[in-house]
């Protein structure tokens, strides 16, 4: 078993994978507090294993920050869906993996409302 946190906020998607929007922040819609804004999120986390045979990860929403109170009256976050899989490692560890966690989620509140980062944690049977 282990956990941790991926960040979001002030920095480019880091290497934990990162959000797949551009701006490398989870954010809502431009001046729409009120509309849902969906995003995915991949992350590969863990300790290299040199296989994974299966896993229970679970994700939470770990921190949030807003700018503006009157612009973020209609705030949130909803996590829709969670799924995993593998990655192979990069030469010459091509022997070895970690997990890749696939988080679908929605936020709203505009652009003033962020997302600073998700937790996680994983129990998995693997060989190490």
């Amino acid at each position: 078993m282990f956990s941790g946190y991926a960040k979001f906020l002030f920095t480019d998607n880091n290497n934990v994978g990162g959000p797949t929007g551009a701006s490398g922040v989870l954010h809502g819609v431009e001046d729409r507090d009120e509309r849902w804004e969906a995003w995915t999120v991949r992350m590969v986390v863990g300790p290299k294993f040199r296989g994974i045979r299966c896993a229970s990860p679970s994700v939470f929403l770990g921190g949030y920050t807003f700018d503006n109170s009157d612009s973020v009256d209609d705030s949130g976050v909803h996590i829709d869906s969670l799924v995993w899989d593998t990655v192979g490692l990069p030469p010459p560890e091509t022997d070895l993996e970690r997990l890749r966690i696939e988080v679908k989620m929605r936020i709203r509140g505009g652009l003033d409302f962020h997302v600073t980062n998700l937790g996680y944690q994983a129990t998995l049977v693997g060989i190490q």
